[in-house]
Protein backbone atom coordinates (compact mmCIF):
# COMPACT_ATOMS: atom_id res chain seq x y z
CA UNK A 1 0.00 0.00 0.00
CA UNK A 2 1.63 3.36 -1.02
CA UNK A 3 1.61 6.18 1.30
CA UNK A 4 -0.46 9.29 0.54
CA UNK A 5 0.83 12.60 1.80
CA UNK A 6 -2.93 13.69 2.45
CA UNK A 7 -3.45 10.86 5.20
CA UNK A 8 -0.50 12.09 7.28
CA UNK A 9 -1.16 13.82 10.62
CA UNK A 10 1.64 16.60 9.55
CA UNK A 11 -0.27 17.68 6.23
CA UNK A 12 -3.73 17.68 7.92
CA UNK A 13 -2.45 19.88 10.86
CA UNK A 14 -0.70 22.34 7.84
CA UNK A 15 -4.50 22.62 6.16
CA UNK A 16 -6.05 23.48 9.17
CA UNK A 17 -3.80 25.91 10.38
CA UNK A 18 -3.95 27.19 6.64
CA UNK A 19 -7.78 27.55 6.96
CA UNK A 20 -7.72 28.84 10.29
CA UNK A 21 -5.56 31.30 9.00
CA UNK A 22 -7.01 31.97 5.37
CA UNK A 23 -10.57 32.34 6.58
CA UNK A 24 -10.56 35.38 8.67
CA UNK A 25 -8.11 36.58 6.18
CA UNK A 26 -10.46 36.29 2.63
CA UNK A 27 -13.25 37.31 4.80
CA UNK A 28 -12.01 40.48 5.98
CA UNK A 29 -10.14 40.98 2.39
CA UNK A 30 -13.42 40.33 0.50
CA UNK A 31 -15.67 42.60 2.50
CA UNK A 32 -14.16 45.51 0.89
CA UNK A 33 -14.03 44.20 -2.04
CA UNK A 34 -17.86 43.07 -1.99
CA UNK A 35 -18.88 46.80 -0.74
CA UNK A 36 -17.06 47.96 -3.17
CA UNK A 37 -18.71 46.55 -5.98
CA UNK A 38 -22.22 46.35 -4.73
CA UNK A 39 -22.83 49.38 -3.36
CA UNK A 40 -22.94 51.03 -6.84
CA UNK A 41 -25.26 48.03 -8.14
CA UNK A 42 -27.32 48.58 -5.22
CA UNK A 43 -27.77 52.23 -6.12
CA UNK A 44 -28.63 51.55 -9.62
CA UNK A 45 -31.58 49.48 -8.73
CA UNK A 46 -32.61 51.52 -6.32
CA UNK A 47 -33.17 54.49 -8.65
CA UNK A 48 -34.70 52.04 -10.89
CA UNK A 49 -37.23 51.26 -8.64
CA UNK A 50 -37.89 54.62 -7.27
CA UNK A 51 -38.85 55.27 -11.45
CA UNK A 52 -40.74 52.27 -11.31
CA UNK A 53 -43.06 53.12 -8.35
CA UNK A 54 -43.51 57.00 -9.33
CA UNK A 55 -44.49 55.75 -12.50
CA UNK A 56 -46.63 53.10 -11.27
CA UNK A 57 -48.43 55.03 -9.46
CA UNK A 58 -48.94 58.15 -11.65
CA UNK A 59 -49.69 55.66 -14.66
CA UNK A 60 -52.60 54.09 -12.35
CA UNK A 61 -53.95 57.44 -11.32
CA UNK A 62 -54.14 59.10 -15.09
CA UNK A 63 -55.29 55.69 -16.74
CA UNK A 64 -56.32 53.43 -14.07
CA UNK A 65 -55.35 49.71 -13.47
CA UNK A 66 -52.99 48.46 -15.69
CA UNK A 67 -53.74 45.81 -18.29
CA UNK A 68 -52.38 42.64 -17.90
CA UNK A 69 -48.59 42.24 -17.75
CA UNK A 70 -48.23 45.77 -17.97
CA UNK A 71 -47.19 46.33 -14.40
CA UNK A 72 -44.24 43.48 -15.12
CA UNK A 73 -43.29 45.01 -18.60
CA UNK A 74 -42.86 48.23 -16.43
CA UNK A 75 -40.38 46.99 -14.06
CA UNK A 76 -38.84 45.19 -16.63
CA UNK A 77 -37.52 48.36 -17.61
CA UNK A 78 -33.82 48.81 -16.11
CA UNK A 79 -31.94 51.71 -18.37
CA UNK A 80 -32.36 54.97 -16.14
CA UNK A 81 -33.15 56.86 -19.64
CA UNK A 82 -35.76 55.64 -20.91
CA UNK A 83 -37.55 55.53 -17.36
CA UNK A 84 -36.55 59.61 -17.05
CA UNK A 85 -38.43 59.32 -20.84
CA UNK A 86 -41.43 56.93 -19.52
CA UNK A 87 -41.82 59.65 -16.36
CA UNK A 88 -42.22 62.67 -18.72
CA UNK A 89 -44.77 60.57 -20.89
CA UNK A 90 -47.19 60.01 -18.22
CA UNK A 91 -48.14 63.54 -18.92
CA UNK A 92 -48.56 63.10 -22.79
CA UNK A 93 -49.77 59.48 -22.89
CA UNK A 94 -53.14 58.26 -23.99
CA UNK A 95 -53.05 55.08 -22.22
CA UNK A 96 -50.86 52.43 -20.55
CA UNK A 97 -50.67 50.86 -23.99
CA UNK A 98 -49.40 54.07 -24.67
CA UNK A 99 -47.04 54.72 -22.09
CA UNK A 100 -45.39 51.35 -22.12
CA UNK A 101 -44.76 51.87 -25.74
CA UNK A 102 -41.61 55.09 -25.17
CA UNK A 103 -39.11 54.07 -26.49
Amino acid sequence: MAFKIEESDTYQMILERGYARGVPDGVERGIPIGVERGIPIGVERGIAQGFHRLIERQATKRFGPPPVGGIETLWAINDHERLERLADRVLDATSWDDLLATP
